[in-house]
């Protein structure tokens, strides 16, 4: 994806948007960028609450993706594994 078609993408979220306070926020966090600190985003705080809807758009979220991925897992690889020894694995 080009930077200009990423562009776009943000304006049409941002337009969609109806929580005025997501929007300030998104006023804020933009405002305070600087693109010569490549840490900028690192440094601004995490908001106090999360909109779990828009987060879920956000990131793809999709209950029936996950089922269906959980669903095709061939579980019968792990029958014999000790969960322990599994999780000290990781």
């Amino acid at each position: 994806m080009s930077i200009e078609s990423t562009k776009l993408e943000i304006i049409k979220i941002i337009i969609a948007l109806q929580n005025e306070d997501i929007v300030k926020q998104l006023l804020l966090f933009l405002s305070s960028i600087d693109e010569k600190d490549t840490l900028a985003i690192a440094k601004i705080p995490a908001p106090e609450s999360i909109d779990l809807e828009l987060l879920k758009k956000i990131q793809g979220y999709d209950i029936e993706k996950l089922n269906q991925a959980h669903a095709a897992i061939d579980h019968d690889l792990w029958k014999d594994e000790d969960l322990e020894e599994l999780l000290k694995a990781i």
